[in-house]
């Protein structure tokens, strides 16, 4: 699954959400939606806005974490 990091970045910066959100322009809810990785799509023009405002690149917005698996035993 791939996760925003955005508590991180911000956390990094020593900012919060509400900055974010007045430094970007982005509505507050979509910033929560962003937060607790409950979107489907991320347009390229809000991860502009959050690259400029984080002095990121769009590579650290994100962190790819593999879903579990269900592991097998192995034969003996």
């Amino acid at each position: 699954m791939i996760k925003l990091r955005l508590d991180e970045l911000l956390e990094e910066k020593g900012e919060t959400f509400y900055w974010l959100g007045k430094e970007t322009g982005i509505n507050h809810a979509v910033i929560s939606k962003l937060r607790h990785n409950r979107v489907k799509a991320l347009r390229i023009d809000v991860m502009d806005k959050l690259c400029a405002a984080l002095s990121c690149l769009p590579g650290d917005l994100f962190i790819y974490e593999p879903a579990n698996l269900k592991k097998t035993s192995k034969p003996k």
